[in-house]
């Protein structure tokens, strides 16, 4: 009998009338027991994974401050971790430094009694270190195109054939420091922004904010007071404002700034909201950008992050900066523990499973370059 033009009867022999021919291909196309375990090791750690990113949600909604503290240790610790492992030192240098000088401003804002001029700093701190870690992004993203597109300034040192000439030397440099802006700038943006949040808490537990009635806040708003570190908006008329508040029945606390808090002040400028309430502008940008707190302190009305940004490209860039940043912080944080914990789930449930994944992963027979009986393998 002839099939498609192959005459396939004279190599067929029965044996109890199935052709043994059919018996052989069954064999061939059968699912390798390795391979089934593979699987079954596969579809748990997904599972696993989707169950725990459910578990994450759950807990930011219910628990945002637990969660808040928890996502902080994780980020300062394990890059920290990681670099002492392999032994990344302008790392570990660069981690010091900025936990030694956050560890300050942290402790300047948890102090009780709170300090008079602590808030504006450690707003001000904050906001200059965001604004920091987005230009080291932005210059290593320009030195990584550049060095694409061979642009100034690595157009002045071609590739040489000698690894130890000084333009190679100069060459390797400056793709480790376009790498190294890029990795530090968004790790440290992150890190930022979380410290800030936490300061932020805890400055408005120590101003009263939460606490305060309206007419506590009208009180602080008619002394021309920021309602976010507490010092006067207007210094130079202090006295004259202390004087009507004394008289006013309202007017029971007077403006805690001293003649340095003054003259700090002074030299600090003011930003409008479009609820008619004013605030030092480092102290605005810290407490919304930066502490991620979208509502007036005074009457509680929304803050656009649009309008504290203006309205130039180069400043409304910050806002795709903060979405990065909080992208950035489960790809640091949680997929790396996720998939850690995964690991240990399916090790602990499926031993066998897991030994044979392994073992398919760095060694396959069936592969090798000697090739062999593929069907003695799979029989």
């Amino acid at each position: 009998r002839v099939a498609a033009g192959v005459v396939v009867e004279s190599n067929v022999e029965t044996d109890g009338g199935l052709p043994r021919l059919r018996r052989s291909h069954g064999r061939r196309v059968e699912v390798p027991e390795e391979e089934k375990q593979a699987s079954r090791v596969l579809g748990s750690m997904l599972f696993f994974v989707v169950v725990t990113q459910y578990v994450l949600y759950v807990w930011k909604k219910r628990g945002e401050r637990s969660f808040q503290y928890f996502t902080l240790l994780g980020l300062w610790l394990i890059p920290f971790f990681f670099a002492l492992r392999f032994g990344l030192t302008r790392f570990l240098i660069g981690w010091l430094a900025y936990s030694l000088q956050t560890s300050y401003f942290i402790r300047l804002s948890t102090q009780r009694p709170l300090s008079t001029k602590a808030p504006a700093r450690v707003y001000r701190w904050f906001l200059r270190m965001h604004q920091a870690t987005n230009m080291c992004v932005i210059g290593g993203y320009v030195l990584v195109f550049a060095d694409v597109l061979n642009l100034p300034p690595f157009y002045f040192f071609p590739t040489s054939p000698h690894p130890s000439s000084a333009a190679s030397w100069i060459l390797l440099e400056l793709r480790q420091l376009s790498a190294l802006g890029v990795t530090l700038g968004l790790y440290f943006g992150v890190l930022t922004r979380d410290i800030a949040e936490i300061c932020t808490w805890q400055l408005s537990s120590a101003l009263g904010l939460a606490k305060r009635s309206d007419e506590e806040m009208n009180d602080w708003q008619r002394q021309n007071l920021c309602a976010l570190c507490g010092l006067d908006l207007f210094p130079a008329q202090a006295s004259a404002i202390a004087l009507r508040s004394r008289n006013h029945p309202l007017g029971r606390q007077q403006p805690p700034s001293s003649p340095e808090g003054a003259t700090a002040a002074v030299q600090e400028p003011l930003f409008e909201l479009q609820c008619g309430h004013t605030f030092h502008e480092s102290c605005l940008r810290g407490w919304a950008i930066v502490g991620k707190n979208t509502a007036c302190p005074y009457c509680g009305d929304p803050v656009r992050l649009s309008q504290l940004l203006g309205r130039s490209p180069w400043q409304k860039q910050s806002l795709i900066w903060i979405h990065l940043l909080d992208a950035v912080r489960y790809l640091i944080v949680w997929h790396p523990l996720v998939l850690v914990l995964a690991n240990i789930f399916v090790r602990l449930l499926l031993p066998q499973d897991y030994t044979a994944l392994m073992l398919l992963t760095h060694h396959r027979p069936d592969y090798d370059a000697g090739g062999g009986d593929t069907e003695s393998h799979i029989s």
